[in-house]
């Protein structure tokens, strides 16, 4: 875990409208590397990633807890949603709390 403050940042110049971008290096639960490129042009944000070839489109990132029964712990999960009626959104990272303080 690293650089969460890089998409918190992200999150801001979204929040004030300020053309920004980022990418979020995760992997899949086989292990396999996934990279998530975020471009805000201002309007809205349009990501890509190394495991499709569309790009997707979406208003805000919004922050939200939730309890996973099978590993009997709370994770923090960061969305991209979309705010135009299809109730869109995507995954970007999910974290268990005690790692977030560990970012550096």
């Amino acid at each position: 875990m690293r650089n969460l403050s890089e998409l918190e940042d992200f999150m801001e110049s979204v929040n004030k409208g300020i053309k920004d971008r980022l990418r979020i290096e995760t992997s899949s639960k086989e292990g396999d590397p996934v990279a998530m490129d975020l471009l805000y042009d201002g309007e809205r944000i349009i990501i890509t990633s190394n495991i499709d070839s569309g790009e997707r489109w979406y208003d805000k990132i919004v922050v939200s807890e939730r309890h996973n029964r099978h590993y009997q712990r709370k994770f923090i999960e960061y969305w991209a949603v979309s705010e135009h009626g299809n109730d869109k959104k995507e995954l970007l990272l999910q974290i268990h709390p005690d790692l977030a303080g560990m970012s550096q």
